[in-house]
Order: C-alpha cells, then sequence, then structure tokens
C-alpha cells in the first residue's frame, strides 16, 4: 500500500506536476497548496498502471488570505499563471471567503478547507518549498486515496444539504470509467457505517458481550418514528434485543431521524 512517501516521490517523478508547483510557488502566497484533483488523480493513475496521465479538468490552486477577500484577485492570479503555463486549467481559490458558498462558518486555513472537501479522498494536497521539497497535506488522512475508496469526508456527512451536494457531485463525475478499481460508497452507506459503530459502541460500553432485551426510551416510543420506522414494535413499553433495534433503525432510518436515534443511544450509553 502506497505511503505518504511513496505519493511525494510520485509527484516528484512527474515533470508536469513539479512544473505547476513551482508555478504556484512563485505566486508567493501564504498558506497555499495545489490540491483535489491534482493530487488523487495522480495516486489513482499510479495505483491503475497507467502510463499517461488522466487529464485534470481544473488545477485547483488554494490560499488563504483573509485580509484580501477581492475575488478580481484570484482572477488576476489566474490569468498570471497561464501567462507562466499556458494551457493548463487553472483555478485559484482564496479560502478566506470560500466557506460562504457552503454557508459554513469560516476556515481557519488552507488546510482547515481541504478537509472540509466532499471525499476524504480529494481531501489531499501538495506545496513545494524554497529547495523544491514537496509537502503533502492529508487532514482526512490518505486511507482512502490509497485504497480508492469514494466516501463523504465527515464534514460532508453532518448536514443533509451537504450531503446532497456529494451525491450530486458523484453522479458528474463518472469516475468509475476513469478508474475502474475505485470503490463508491453513497452517503447513506456511510452513515450506515457510522450509526453502526456508535450503536455497537454504546452496547458494549453499557452491556459489554450481554444481549439484554432494550426498553425504547420515551423520545422513540412516543415519536413518529416507531410507527413509521418500527411498525411492528409497538409504541408503549416495547422490547426489543439490541441487534433488532440497530438493524432495523438503520436500514430504515434515515436524515430524518438522526436526531431521535442520537438521542436514543446517548440513553443507552448513559
Amino acid at each position: 500500500m502506497l505511503t505518504e512517501r511513496d505519493i511525494i516521490r510520485l509527484v516528484e517523478s512527474d515533470a508536469w506536476r513539479m512544473e505547476a508547483l513551482r508555478a504556484a510557488r512563485a505566486l508567493e502566497l501564504p498558506d497555499w497548496w495545489i490540491c483535489a484533483g491534482f493530487v488523487r488523480s495522480l495516486v489513482w493513475d499510479a495505483l491503475h498502471g497507467y502510463a499517461e496521465r488522466t487529464p485534470l479538468a481544473d488545477v485547483d490552486v488554494v490560499y488563504y488570505d483573509a485580509g484580501c477577500l477581492d475575488e478580481g484577485v484570484e482572477k488576476a492570479l489566474e490569468r498570471k499563471l497561464r501567462d507562466r503555463l499556458p494551457g493548463v486549467p487553472w483555478s485559484v481559490k482564496n479560502e478566506a471567503r470560500m466557506h460562504v458558498l457552503n454557508g459554513s462558518p469560516p476556515y481557519a486555513s488552507s488546510v482547515d478547507a481541504i478537509g472540509k472537501f466532499p471525499e476524504t479522498a480529494t481531501a489531499l494536497g501538495f506545496a513545494l518549498d524554497a529547495d523544491d521539497r514537496v509537502r503533502l497535506t492529508a487532514p482526512c488522512g490518505i486511507g482512502d486515496a490509497v485504497r480508492m475508496i469514494v466516501r463523504p469526508t465527515p464534514y460532508f456527512r453532518s448536514r443533509p444539504e451537504l450531503a446532497a451536494i456529494y451525491e450530486r457531485r458523484l453522479a458528474s463525475k463518472d469516475w468509475s470509467r476513469l478508474w475502474p478499481k475505485i470503490r463508491v460508497r453513497p452517503i447513506r452507506d456511510a452513515d450506515r457505517e457510522v450509526f453502526s459503530r456508535r450503536a455497537a459502541g454504546c452496547f458494549r460500553a453499557r452491556y459489554g458481550q450481554k444481549r439484554p432485551a432494550l426498553r425504547l426510551p420515551a423520545l422513540m416510543r412516543n415519536s413518529w418514528c416507531c410507527s413509521t420506522l418500527l411498525p411492528n414494535c409497538g409504541t408503549s413499553g416495547s422490547e426489543l434485543s439490541p441487534q433488532t433495534f440497530r438493524t432495523t433503525l438503520l436500514l430504515r432510518a434515515g436524515f430524518a431521524i438522526r436526531t431521535s436515534y442520537l438521542n436514543c443511544t446517548e440513553e443507552i450509553s448513559a
């Protein structure tokens, strides 16, 4: 399996990418990185054994300058990059202002913003220091990128509207055609994994390896969740085995009952 050092070696041996990094470095921007597909595609091309580089729709340069939020500055920087390396699909964004697109609190840095990209495998960036040493940032880790797993970052699992953006993005990218070995995880699958781990942890903390009957808390008994999502459980004094409760709820529930479910697991682990 590729390591961070292996990924850095890949870019060091890619003359085109190194020229792009030098061009971005010449702008002398604060907290700058070339990120997203620039890194992810390099990794996936290598893992697929491709001799030719997969073309990039954008070469994404990000930086962080809270003192100048003028979008016109970004466009001027793109022109400078095009003058230096024509034919490269440059895109320059100041992450100090990009949070507004998602209705989010301001990012703390470029790396913070990269960690809030839609996919974990895309939350990667390269930078180049004055001595031509490549730096790699991976705020969500490199595991999904090198295992060729596409799944949402924790940030894009946190709100339904962000999850919808993730799903639309997957539908538009058609990455499986370009890299057939990748495994794409829809948002519901990713959420089910998270909820399952959370529930399993709560049960272990409370009961160890036992499998006692679980009395549903009042919040669940008296809400529409029981009648709609757990129709065979009754609405008063219902008892389920932890396994049945967890499996039924996870399979039938979506974003609509997330709050109720988390309240339920909190009561279990109390």
